[in-house]
This record gives structure tokens, sequence and C-alpha cells, in this order.
């Protein structure tokens, strides 16, 4: 009877462990690229809303200093890994047109916060 006492003591103190270390332990902070990508796309949705094209707004913003590839990055709407991979596999296309590296994608793509398993598939590595 005492072991039976012991061991749910235990499982009961094992459980508000793990309750209170899911609780408190650090949300995982957005890296650089991720919060870059959310002020620029704010930046994107007020030009768009003025009227201006795409490529005009990359050339603005590029001219303004950002990666060209960041700002296409942000401008297709890539920000959030929940988009489709059409809308993925339009801008890795894009870019690799251009004559980016699929590894500086895959790096890019990997930083935003898309699984690797997706990107390589998009990227067909």
């Amino acid at each position: 009877m005492e072991t039976l006492a012991l061991v749910l003591i235990i499982i009961t103190i094992l459980a508000l462990a793990i309750a209170l270390y899911s609780f408190f332990r650090k949300k995982p902070e957005k890296t650089k690229l991720q919060k870059d990508l959310w002020s620029l796309e704010k930046e994107i949705n007020s030009m768009r809303s003025q009227g201006i094209e795409d490529d005009a707004i990359i050339k603005r913003l590029s001219d303004m200093g950002w990666d060209e590839h960041v700002v296409e990055l942000a401008s297709h709407d890539l920000r959030r890994p929940n988009h489709s991979l059409e809308k993925l596999q339009n801008y890795a296309d894009s870019r690799i047109r251009k004559g980016d590296s699929k590894e500086f994608l895959k790096e890019t793509l990997l930083e935003a916060g898309w699984s690797e398993d997706v990107v390589d598939l998009v990227l067909k590595l």
C-alpha cells in the first residue's frame, strides 16, 4: 500500500514539473529575417494600396537598401509558412531564374520559418 502511494506521489510530482516547465519556458524569439519581413510586408501593402506595381515596389525597396530576395519573399506573401506551396514554388522559380543558388534559397526560407522538408520538396533537393 505504501509503495502504491509513493508511486502516485512521484507521478503527481512529475506531472506538475512538466506542466510548470511547459508553462514557464520561453517562447522562441522571431529571427531577424522574420521581423524584417513583417515590417517590409507592411511597407509593401502600403505601396500596393497606392496602386504601385510589384516590380516597381521591389525596385524602390531594393534602392532603399533592402536585399532584392528579401523584398520578393515578402511581396510573394511567404512570410507565413502556412501559405500555399504554389506561391512558394513561384518565388523559388523566380529567384533561381535571377541566379540565386538553391542552397542560398534554402537558407533564406528556413530562416523565414519554412520546414526543411517543404523547402527540399520545392527546391527538389
